[in-house]
């Protein structure tokens, strides 16, 4: 997000000046991200896209400043990730999934009849991003591909933190509370999935970049 100023000569059509700003330049800087009790890390906007660009810069310092460069698949590959192309089965919300360890998966694999009750199981390694091709279609699954590597890159401790308790996040207890604006912010999972949404669009269109468009 960015505040944007022009002075535009109307009547030549020419920009005259322009300057831009962030959405947090007063903020105060962090020699290190703060972590909730549940291990995720607690950012500002301006960290989040902060964070996506040191990722980019990692991994992928060609896409900083070139648009073109992007491949959302070889930079997962850079950072140790596969990816598979899955139709997955009665999964109908699910657009991708990380898998940290060697799981399986019920999956269509016969695109002809997908509504017959018994599906296969597929082995997924360890370390590897399935995008459900049943919601996703192969070639639009780029954002979905970076949203999955912040989550690889920043939320480990969470979900090591889960495995020591269930490995299945469904089935953890649970229990009603009232909704506060401070209670929401301390749900883990609403905060690794704004951060990773929010981060994709980082890793997609970095400020870098995105500021010579601008001008």
């Amino acid at each position: 997000s960015f505040r944007v100023a022009m002075h535009i000569d109307m009547d030549e059509g020419e920009i005259l000046e322009c300057d831009i700003f962030g959405e947090s330049d007063l903020m105060p800087e962090r020699d290190m991200w703060m972590l909730s009790d549940y291990l995720v890390p607690i950012l500002r906007k301006d960290e989040i896209e902060a964070g996506a660009e040191a990722l980019l810069e990692k991994y992928n310092p060609e896409a900083l400043y070139d648009l073109k460069t992007h491949n959302a698949i070889d930079m997962a590959e850079r950072m140790g990730l596969r990816v598979m192309m899955l139709p997955l089965y009665k999964r109908p919300k699910t657009k991708s999934l990380l898998f940290f360890c060697e799981s399986e998966i019920a999956a269509c694999l016969d695109q002809e009849d997908q509504s017959k009750e018994i599906p296969e199981i597929v082995l997924i390694p360890a370390n590897t991003i399935v995008i459900n091709t049943n919601h996703i279609p192969e070639d639009s699954c780029q954002m979905n591909i970076y949203h999955e590597c912040i989550h690889f890159d920043w939320h480990y401790l969470f979900y090591r933190l889960q495995d020591m308790h269930n490995n299945d996040v469904k089935s953890l207890k649970t229990r009603r509370v009232v909704k506060t604006a401070k209670t929401r912010r301390e749900n883990p999972l609403l905060m690794m999935e704004g951060q990773a949404r929010r981060g994709s669009y980082g890793l997609y269109m970095p400020a870098p970049v995105m500021r010579a468009e601008i001008k």
